[in-house]
């Protein structure tokens, strides 16, 4: 019997949350509630990048440093008891689920290890793109886990904001190689997938800009 599946891992997932932000941007001012989604793709897609830049070869790079040490410890114990004859099966009781870093913790990990450096990507604490992306992440943090509530989100801002965490994303993508390690890595895709969503959000950059200056000034 053959199941209906999907099948993805970290490199798919960075450029397919572009893909899906780049569907929800060319209708976007048909219903700007679909803003929410576009964030929470962004926010998708960069996350990712990151997992795919920090990932070292034994796949630590972008896990939480303590549920990583709790990881080796009991492999070190299974390996131990194997060798003494006395196999000890991997339960979900022996090895701690691996999660990655939360978001700002992987780009302070990005920043420290100097990744995109020489791209000129300033990560520090009080630069721009580290206020864009601290913004992104408490908006991605309120849609998922919506509270019962009303709320206004101005949304001027948010064209010339995403355009910077895409340059971001770009500068991951063309200074790690670990990108073209996966099966089924497509270069064109992702040059193509910036490309579109680099000029949709100048358009509605442009827009939303010309619109706030058409506003008379009191």
């Amino acid at each position: 019997m053959e199941y209906i599946s999907i099948s993805t891992d970290e490199v798919e997932e960075a450029i397919s949350a572009i893909e899906f932000a780049c569907d929800l941007l060319e209708s976007i001012e048909a219903n700007r509630n679909r803003w929410k989604w576009v964030l929470v793709s962004f926010h998708n897609a960069l996350q990712n990048h990151m997992v795919v830049a920090l990932t070292h070869s034994d796949g630590s790079g972008a896990i939480d440093r303590k549920v990583w040490a709790k990881w080796v410890a009991a492999e070190e114990r299974r390996i131990e008891e194997e060798e003494r004859g006395v196999p000890l099966a991997k339960s979900e009781a022996d090895f701690p689920v691996l999660k990655i870093d939360p978001f700002l913790g992987m780009v302070r990990k990005m920043r420290d290890r100097a990744i995109v450096k020489v791209d000129g990507i300033d990560l520090a604490e009080d630069s721009e793109l580290f206020r864009i992306l601290k913004k992104i992440n408490f908006l991605r943090n309120e849609f998922i886990h919506f509270p019962p509530q009303s709320w206004t989100l101005f949304i001027n801002d948010l064209p010339y904001a995403l355009l910077q965490m895409l340059n971001f994303m770009e500068a991951i993508w063309s200074r790690s190689y670990r990108f073209s390690l996966k099966v089924g890595y497509d270069e064109q895709r992702y040059r193509h997938g910036y490309g579109k969503a680099r000029r949709l959000l100048e358009a509605l950059d442009d827009q939303y800009r010309k619109y706030l200056e058409s506003i008379p000034q009191p």
